[in-house]
């Protein structure tokens, strides 16, 4: 079941070598286009989603601080940050995010996909 109620389009690329993780330590940030309900008030360019909010890329330091405090005190240093990334998103945002990542120390970043090949359909 989802947590987050899903503001972005989410159509993940695909993945022919992919791994089962455990959600307990990991943080989800979302970017893609706003989904078709949320499309007349946000636009069609790029957005972050955590938790069940848009965010800027500079409020990312604030949100991931607040959701990694969240956690359970011996999962805050284990912390894995999950990129749920639309296929059709901008690398340049999804650069911005990794290197506000970076300065917050979060540098375990592993990149969710849906199983199969790029040639299936």
């Amino acid at each position: 079941m989802r947590d987050d109620d899903l503001m972005v389009r989410n159509v993940l690329p695909k993945a022919d070598q992919t791994e089962k993780l455990k959600k307990d330590r990991s943080l989800y940030i979302y970017a893609g286009k706003p989904s078709d309900r949320y499309e007349d008030k946000y636009g069609t360019e790029g957005k972050i989603q955590i938790g069940d909010k848009y965010t800027d890329i500079s409020n990312i330091k604030f949100a991931m601080t607040e959701a990694r405090l969240a956690l359970l005190p011996e999962l805050q240093d284990r912390v894995m940050v999950a990129l749920k990334v639309d296929e059709n998103t901008n690398t340049g945002l999804v650069s911005d995010i990794k290197q506000e990542l970076r300065q917050l120390n979060l540098l375990k970043i592993i990149y969710i996909t849906s199983p199969g090949n790029e040639l299936d359909n």
